[in-house]
């Protein structure tokens, strides 16, 4: 009785207000509903077109698209990771304070794909202790935790360009020796490469063994190598 008293009570105002949550749950649900079809019509052609893209730990439907929207239709005009790197906007930008020599947030390039590549780096650190580990080596070496996420997300670019060009995947994997070599010429430990990666350090043995069959992880573990030669020649 208190109950029905309590809304035989309820005024004019009252009701127009559940009239407007009512429509606004509505529309809402609506929302979600095309939102997830649109997903789903956006994943099937993805693993159709590039799968690649979708196979990349961290990426998602959503900003798997993105990327490949930024590409275009006709990604061999890109002339290279660098330039998908600089159109994504994760190409780093020197600026220096006073003895400081540092690299800022690059503000230019396509925002969307600059967000799928946050977006993932981001996934790998909350769920991938190896990239943590990363941001923690840098941090230590002096880096703030967003300029961390900045090297990550340059390397992400280079990942996202490779699966770009080579949407299915070709061509034998890498020789895992040679990759070895290439790694120790470098300085580098497996457990780096492993946290750039975002696999683990046994997966990188596996690979420089030629233990492991995925030849996705060895290519990426290939250009991953490239980048950071070409970065120390520059």
């Amino acid at each position: 009785m208190a109950a029905a008293a309590a809304v035989e009570a309820h005024g004019p105002d009252e009701e127009a207000a559940a009239e407007a949550l009512a429509a606004l749950a509505a529309s809402y649900a609506e929302a979600r509903s095309r939102a997830r079809a649109l997903e789903a019509s956006m994943a099937a052609l993805l693993r159709e077109n590039a799968p690649a893209l979708l196979e990349m730990r961290g990426c998602g439907t959503v900003a798997a698209a993105k990327l490949a929207v930024a590409a275009g239709g006709n990604p061999e005009r890109l002339g290279g990771e660098a330039a998908f790197a600089a159109l994504c906007g994760a190409s780093p930008v020197d600026c220096s304070s006073g003895e400081r020599t540092r690299r800022r947030l690059n503000r230019g390039g396509d925002r969307q794909a600059n967000r799928a590549l946050t977006v993932i780096v981001n996934s790998r650190a909350r769920t991938d202790p190896r990239t943590r580990a990363y941001i923690e080596r840098r941090r230590r070496e002096g880096k703030t935790t967003r300029e961390a996420k900045r090297c990550l997300k340059r390397y992400v670019a280079r990942e996202a360009y490779r699966a770009i060009m080579s949407p299915m995947g070709s061509g034998p994997a890498p020789d895992g020796a040679g990759l070895r070599a290439a790694r120790e010429s470098l300085g580098m430990t497996q457990a780096e490469v492993a946290a750039m990666l975002g696999a683990s350090q046994s997966k990188v043995s596996a690979v420089e063994r030629s233990a492991d069959c995925t030849p996705e992880l060895a290519r990426s573990y290939a250009g991953l190598l490239d980048g950071l030669k070409k970065e120390n020649r520059a």
